[in-house]
């Protein structure tokens, strides 16, 4: 996504304002891609019940969901749809439009959510060091150094899944 952003930064192209209005989808809407992703690969027998807390990360999913549709329509009619550079990093102009503590939980509690403890709990802590790194060092821009090193978090797992 951000490749796509840097070859067209004045938008001569088009690219950089469909990117930018596809970029929430994929950057803020990662807790409930992660979440569909482990329903259709993991099962659950029966998603409208307490087994495995089915039922209350659905209705937290839905609220998430919701609450992000709210945010981008606000974000789709409120904003020039244009990502410029600040401090020589992309500045993502949906951030200002996203829930960043419901993010994070949400996305926590989705790491765990159908997962064998022992990799989740790896899983969580190399995603959230790499976000509190983004914070501490780059606070300017933590979003784009966080998917930054987010590159590196499957071959760190995949690394890390030989010792689990």
């Amino acid at each position: 996504m951000d490749f796509l952003l840097w070859i067209d930064l004045e938008n001569k192209l088009g690219i950089n304002k469909i990117t930018t209005i596809i970029g929430p989808l994929f950057n803020v809407g990662q807790p409930i891609i992660l979440y569909i992703t482990k329903l259709l690969f993991f099962k659950p027998n029966q998603i409208f019940t307490m087994n495995h807390y089915n039922l209350p990360i659905l209705i937290l999913n839905i609220i998430y969901f919701v609450d992000f549709i709210i945010r981008y329509i606000i974000f789709l009619t409120s904003s020039t749809l244009i990502t410029h550079v600040k401090h020589g990093h992309l500045s993502w102009p949906w951030i200002k439009y996203s829930n960043p503590l419901f993010y994070l939980v949400l996305f926590a509690i989705n790491i765990f959510y159908l997962m064998d403890f022992k990799y989740a709990f790896v899983l969580f802590l190399i995603t959230y060091s790499f976000f509190f790194l983004s914070v501490l060092f780059f606070s300017y821009n933590v979003g784009e150094i966080w998917c930054f090193f987010g590159t590196f978090i499957p071959y760190i797992m995949c690394f890390m899944s030989y010792y689990l």
